[in-house]
């Protein structure tokens, strides 16, 4: 479908600061990198395609990473010092067939943030066409901390799968301009059991065309979570600082989430609540 919006349009009164992958179709980036499971090439081309881990480890601004189609094992990871830009994105993207579907499948690892696909504080960063399976988190997406001037931007999660994952399946934190759209999370476990979970306070997000079911709590849940934002350090709830209309301030309304668009969104036999 086409994007909620266009780049360089406006977004409920604002100008938007999306992903450009997301926004700008025909995005073509500065350097394409090809992995496969077993990749121990350049990745300059899908027949000598690197391993995931190296080519994560030279990403910049501007590059695609290829995943050719496959069986991964693993949890990746970008932090604070591999992110993109607003004009120059960094994209992760899977093969998938002539119908959409994802031909590549990730199976996360069962350490650390047992994340297939973590972005820790990472900027601008595309995810886009990954079946997500198992491990706490299939995309993990977080700020690096409860300040506004420390949150992420920039995130867009497409046309991904998500499934028996023991917390959520897609979740951010801290995490604004950020979009998830054309995703499916199913069957997510007792340690959380959203399918989406947008949390602490995230701010001009674009929820769109997913599907989420089978969940064991809320199938798709906003926390702006003012207990932790705001309490746990110290600031009173009807401070400004945590119940600031988002962009009325440069560090207000930590505890609150605004300017949130949710479209054509399907919720179905979950145990609890959908929305």
């Amino acid at each position: 479908t086409e994007p909620a919006v266009e780049r360089a349009g406006s977004y409920l009164g604002f100008d938007e600061r999306f992903n450009r992958y997301y926004t700008e179709q025909g995005w073509t980036p500065s350097e394409t990198i090809y992995v496969a499971p077993d990749g121990s090439g350049s990745g300059a081309s899908p027949s000598e395609p690197a391993s995931v881990e190296s080519a994560l480890g030279r990403v910049g601004p501007g590059t695609l990473v290829e995943f050719l189609a496959g069986e991964y094992a693993g949890c990746y990871e970008l932090d604070s010092s591999q992110s993109g830009t607003y004009d120059a994105p960094i994209v992760l993207r899977g093969a998938r067939d002539g119908d959409g579907a994802p031909l590549v499948r990730i199976d996360c690892c069962d350490t650390g943030r047992r994340t297939c696909i973590n972005l820790e504080a990472a900027d601008y960063v595309a995810v886009d066409g990954f079946e997500l399976a198992g491990g706490r988190y299939g995309v993990r997406a977080v700020g690096a901390g409860y300040a506004a001037d420390e949150h992420q931007v920039g995130v867009a999660v497409l046309n991904s799968v998500g499934h028996d994952q023991g917390a959520d399946p897609f979740f951010t934190g801290q995490s604004d301009w950020f979009v998830i759209e054309g995703c499916t999370g199913h069957d997510s476990g007792e340690e959380d059991g959203h399918a989406i979970y947008l949390s602490n306070g995230s701010d001009w997000n674009i929820v769109r065309h997913n599907e989420t079911f089978n969940t064991v709590s809320s199938d798709f849940q906003v926390n702006a979570d003012p207990l932790s934002t705001c309490a746990d350090e110290d600031i009173a709830y009807d401070d400004p600082e945590c119940d600031a209309v988002a962009g009325s301030s440069p560090t207000g309304g930590r505890g609150a989430s605004d300017f949130i668009l949710v479209e054509g969104h399907s919720c179905h036999d979950s145990l609890a609540p959908g929305p």
